[in-house]
């Protein structure tokens, strides 16, 4: 409690294990993002994929994470599992009429999950030219059982390739002074007056 790191994988798997264990309103929006975060995201997703699994996979730490695992998965159907996913790419652009038509649409991936197939990972890729413009992403599940996850990632590669080293993004520079604008300060006394500098760089125009 307090601290700024997250508990070890063998402690997170050990809450996991205790909360899908215990049916209460307060542990049902923790219990997927505990339960993700102790899969670890063992299962390595292509750059530029989508990809779903109905039963969590991963962890370091094989015994206690594989058993927290098990029993969030029970506790939630997935063991065995009857669900259907579709994640599909629509167009912001598109109307009521048009929102079914390829030019505004692109199915993306198509996964059904039964006992059979519980632990299977599915996987797809598009290129973003065969997207609709501005695309967004809509997930539509069908089923009585079972609780899937889903990862989208993009590879991306710049128009321009520089040949020399470059920076991207926003610095951040944060400097403390005396009251009178003087030093870096490390540190200050209890009640001592100091004055705080923030300076915000960007190599590009704001």
């Amino acid at each position: 409690p307090g601290s700024a790191s997250a508990a070890y994988s063998e402690d997170q798997a050990l809450a996991l294990q205790f909360l899908a264990t215990q049916n209460t309103a307060a542990t049902k929006e923790v219990l997927p993002k505990l339960a993700a975060h102790v899969a670890g995201g063992q299962a390595n997703i292509a750059g530029g994929a989508s990809a779903a699994t109905c039963v969590s996979v991963g962890g370091t730490t094989a015994g206690t994470v594989a058993s927290a695992l098990s029993v969030y998965d029970a506790s939630r159907g997935s063991t065995s599992p009857d669900a259907e996913l579709t994640v599909t790419a629509v167009s912001n652009n598109a109307t009521a009429s048009s929102a079914g038509s390829n030019s505004s649409s692109k199915t993306l991936l198509t996964a059904k999950f039964t006992p059979a197939t519980a632990g299977a990972l599915v996987n797809s890729t598009t290129p973003w030219s065969a997207l609709p413009p501005k695309p967004r992403l809509t997930f539509e599940i069908q089923g009585t059982a079972g609780e899937v996850s889903v990862a989208a990632g993009l590879e991306f590669t710049p128009a321009k390739l520089l040949p020399f080293p470059t920076y991207r993004g926003l610095w951040v520079e944060r400097v403390i002074q005396t009251e009178e604008g003087q030093g870096n300060l490390l540190a200050a006394n209890l009640a001592d007056i100091v004055t705080v500098t923030i300076q915000l760089t960007s190599p590009d125009d704001l």
